[in-house]
C-alpha cells in the first residue's frame, strides 16, 4: 500500500491474510515532468544505505484511479528496479485524503 499527500509518501507491505510486516518507508516528494523522485527518509527493517538517497522514476498515469512508476533506487550497497503499478482506493468514508492526491497532472 502507498499513500501519497500533496508533499510526502508512505509505503507499507504487509501480509494481507494476517498481521506481519514486512517493511514501511516514506519520504517527501517531487515531482518535474513525467519524474516522480521520492527522497527516502525512513525505512524498516533497516536498509540504512537507502536513507538520504533520491529514487528516480518516471511515471505516467492512464486514467484517474490508476498511475504506474518505474524506476531504479541507487542506494550506496545497491542498484535495484522497480516497477509500481497502483490503483486508487475508493472509500465511503468521509475522509479520502490520501486517495485524492493521486491525481498528479
Amino acid at each position: 500500500m502507498k499513500i501519497l499527500t500533496p508533499s510526502h509518501f508512505t509505503w507499507v507491505q504487509y501480509n494481507t491474510e494476517g498481521d506481519e510486516i514486512f517493511g514501511i518507508g516514506g519520504g517527501s516528494y517531487s515531482i518535474a515532468g513525467d519524474k516522480y523522485v521520492e527522497h527516502i527518509e525512513f525505512v524498516h527493517p533497516d536498509r540504512l544505505d537507502q536513507i538520504g538517497v533520491n529514487a528516480v522514476y518516471t511515471w505516467r498515469q492512464n486514467n484517474p484511479d490508476h498511475w504506474n512508476i518505474s524506476g531504479v533506487i541507487e542506494s550506496r550497497d545497491s542498484l535495484q528496479y522497480l516497477e509500481e503499478n497502483w490503483a486508487k482506493y475508493n472509500t465511503d468514508s468521509e475522509s479520502e485524503t490520501e486517495t485524492e492526491s493521486m491525481n498528479l497532472q
